[in-house]
């Protein structure tokens, strides 16, 4: 499944160090916005890294969006590089 995490961190050092970390998980489309190509097994994972490095008593605000076959299908980019696509198979 595709998940967009979204994130909105009031700490330079914070944010750079969450960004940094979620280049685990998947690609940034957007300064705070990441695309993760990720199953249910990676997704705890994801959790706890989140958890280490927002603090919601500093207004930091983090969304984690599930996106559904048909919308990752679906979605348009009307400027910038196109979403990443999860590699299929080649029947030859």
């Amino acid at each position: 499944m595709i998940w967009l995490v979204i994130y909105d961190i009031g700490d330079d050092r914070r944010r750079g160090k969450l960004y940094r970390a979620l280049h685990g998980y998947g690609v940034p489309v957007q300064r705070s916005v990441f695309h993760c190509p990720i199953d249910a097994s990676k997704l705890p994972a994801l959790r706890r890294t989140l958890a280490r490095h927002v603090r919601p008593e500093e207004a930091d605000k983090v969304l984690l969006l599930p996106l559904c076959s048909t919308c990752e299908r679906t979605a348009e980019v009307l400027a910038g590089p196109p979403l990443p696509r999860k590699p299929g198979l080649l029947l030859v």
